[in-house]
């Protein structure tokens, strides 16, 4: 180990920009519109204190959302097997973790060689640290529904109650993952602030106050907070990813319950939830209640009995007819898990259980014949995971107790030093209600789905790479828009990588996918045709000296269909990121061209952005967008962030519909944020 060495064990700083590397590498497949900021807050509290690798555990190491379960596992087995690290660099010993992963992994360890205990609640407090954190956001372009309140034009029209800007303060004052509370406001853009509705200033309020790492209690929480239970069959709340080029991460690894630090003002719990580990035995339970947004139907005030037909999950009040919506319906939610363990085997039961204080009665079309309806559901499951030399066999099986089954099974083996392959067999009925739901699967429903996905991650010498996995679907029964049983898909992804040092990536990645069309004319009679739909894109990055790092893309995708006319799309952009030689000026810009013909070929690009913000644009039309970011460390603990970014389009006049239209071709957003950090150094 004394004549091991290599560029990557420099002195390690927080690296930001490998945070924001990771979340594109696991979300750069979604399609927009989820919100990152639970996996953006769990990187950097492990930026700010990062993992004691002698010391963290199976579910620690989870957490970073960067190794497999095998990758993982290897870690522990080998502080088993040899004892504590005593440098980094042991790391490199372990044959199944890839460099260009360790270059990931780096920021987000350390070795601790101080006596660690469980620290006092004295000692948190008193070396706490406190984060606040005031987000400012401003489009400059007036849309409909600010114009018609501005020029009081709103006789019998619809229009946004409150002004333009969106704001977003948060609180947080935390010890490592020992301890934290936290307050969240926001007001949503349109939303009105201190008045009307929301006469006590914002629109959603949230806050939390989380203990963990105690003899017996590993975590409890006391306010809102997310939870996963196994696979997330039987109950799984919040943001999980499915498939990335990050081909093998398949498993669920939200690890139960965890502080609710984001601005989605529905898909959360708001109570209790703790986790109790008597020696081998761990148990978590979790009791909930709130109001959430939801379309009601009938009127009391004529003694009609009300039901809803959907819950809203947009979270937005800006309107009369979105505030009449707002926390219409009650939720109460509880249930728990209760996992033994021994050396390599994990066993555990869940049981969950939904009510609402009123009926959820959804329209009446075929494709709804077999979901959820009434006030209460309730579902228990059971599932494994079971590790044997290289491989390791994972799953849950749930039983909806007024409706069907789903279950989930999966085997991951590393075939040699170089190569993992992963098998994912999934079967969801059709009359398995997935309410409140979140395991891995294609359609985002845990329902009227059965597939088989097949993966493999080899790696090869001087830095090359090869990711790819296969998927094969069937939906037995209806779904929304496709108006037969039985229709089937697949995708696949091939992705061919270079990393031969730090300072040099890149890839080359083809991604298909075929599916049924939509038929919206609900023609029951009607030929249901196939899309596909395939995208090509190649990514270079590159160390240019120690303060300048460029990146290059082009995207190019392709729609086409039996039944209409074929789509296509291309995007290429430029990154510039610099940072001064003192670190506390940093600058990301980038400047993007597309052309894309419509929507079915647009295409998803992932932004640098603000810590606790994410940025996912859609591209569609033909046009241009700039952006620059910028980071200024004013004070050791105060930072300021700036990002303004323009949109041009060349090929229409307006953007958008409905209140939301701008009547120009352009539209520019501007964002600033502060931070300011305190506390002690223990």
């Amino acid at each position: 180990m004394l004549f091991i060495s290599s560029s990557i064990w420099a002195q390690k700083e927080l690296d930001e920009k490998q945070r924001q590397q990771i979340i594109e590498k696991i979300i750069e497949n979604k399609e927009g519109g989820a919100d990152y900021t639970d996996l953006q807050d769990q990187l950097d509290l492990f930026l700010q204190n990062p993992l004691d690798i002698n010391l963290c555990s199976i579910e620690q190491l989870r957490l970073l959302s960067i190794l497999n379960e095998l990758q993982i596992e290897a870690i522990i087995n080998h502080r088993k097997k040899y004892g504590k690290f005593i440098e980094i660099q042991e790391l490199q010993v372990i044959d199944i973790i890839p460099q260009s992963t360790l270059y990931t992994l780096i920021p987000f360890i350390s070795i601790d060689r101080a006596n660690v205990n469980i620290p006092s609640f004295k000692k948190m407090l008193k070396y706490s640290r406190h984060d606040i954190i005031n987000l400012y956001q401003q489009q400059v372009q007036e849309n409909e529904g600010q114009r018609r309140r501005i020029k009081n034009d709103t006789f019998d029209k619809p229009y946004y109650e409150g002004n333009s800007l969106r704001s977003v303060l948060r609180y947080k004052m935390s010890y490592k993952n020992y301890f934290s509370i936290g307050f969240t406001g926001e007001k949503d853009a349109g939303e009105q602030f201190g008045q009307g509705i929301n006469k006590r200033g914002f629109d959603f309020n949230s806050a939390y106050i989380y203990i963990g790492e105690r003899k017996y209690i590993k975590k409890l929480v006391i306010g809102d907070f997310n939870l996963m239970l196994a696979q997330g069959l039987t109950f799984g709340s919040g943001l999980s990813f499915g498939k990335s080029a990050m081909v093998t991460n398949v498993k669920r690894n939200n690890n139960g319950i965890r502080p609710y630090r984001s601005v989605n003002e529905n898909e959360f719990l708001r109570g209790i939830g703790t986790t109790l580990a008597f020696g081998r035995t761990v148990l978590t339970v979790f009791a909930s209640k709130k109001k959430i947004d939801g379309n009601i139907n009938g009127d009391t005030l004529i003694g009609e009995d009300q039901s809803f037909t959907s819950i809203i999950s947009s979270g937005l009040h800006r309107t009369k007819a979105e505030i009449v919506d707002k926390q219409t319906i009650s939720q109460t939610l509880a249930g728990g898990r209760i996992a033994y363990k021994l050396k390599k085997l994990e066993i555990g039961a869940s049981y969950a259980i939904i009510h609402f204080d009123q009926p959820l009665l959804k329209d009446l079309k075929p494709y709804n014949m077999y979901s959820f309806s009434g006030t209460t559901d309730k579902k228990a499951g059971i599932d494994y995971t079971w590790n044997y030399k290289n491989m390791m066999v994972f799953g849950e099986t749930s039983k909806n107790l007024n409706g069907g089954w789903a279950t989930i099974n999966s085997i991951l083996i590393s075939l040699s030093q170089n190569l993992d392959y992963i098998s994912v067999i999934r079967s969801y009925d059709k009359n398995f209600k997935p309410v409140l739901c979140n395991g891995w699967g294609e359609n985002g429903q845990n329902e009227n789905e059965q597939g088989w996905y097949n993966a493999i991650s080899a790696r090869f010498k001087k830095g090359f790479s090869f990711n790819a996995y296969f998927d094969i679907y069937r939906s037995p029964w209806l779904r929304y828009q496709i108006n037969q049983p039985g229709t089937s898909g697949h995708d696949y992804l091939l992705e061919l990588g270079y990393s031969p040092s730090k300072t040099f990536t890149g890839y080359i990645r083809l991604r298909s996918e075929t599916k049924p069309l939509a038929n919206t004319t609900e023609d029951y009679f009607k030929e249901i045709t196939n899309y596909t739909r395939h995208s090509i894109r190649t990514n270079l990055q590159v160390k240019i000296s120690r303060n300048l790092n460029m990146k290059s893309r082009l995207e190019i995708s392709q729609w086409s269909s039996t039944s209409q006319q074929t789509q296509k799309g291309i995007i290429c952009f430029q990154d510039f990121d610099w940072k001064s030689s003192t670190g506390k000026i940093s600058i990301t810009s980038r400047i993007t061209m597309f052309d894309i013909d419509g929507f079915y070929s647009r295409i998803y690009s992932y932004e640098d952005d603000m810590i606790y913000t994410y940025s996912v644009p859609m591209f569609l039309n033909r046009g241009t967008r700039v952006f620059i970011l910028s980071k200024i460390k004013i004070r050791r603990n105060v930072d300021l962030w700036f990002k303004i970014a323009h949109t041009q389009y060349k090929n229409i006049s307006t953007i958008g519909s409905g209140l939301d239209q701008i009547l120009v071709p352009y539209k520019t957003d501007i964002k600033l944020q502060l931070r300011i950090s305190l506390g002690k150094k223990s």
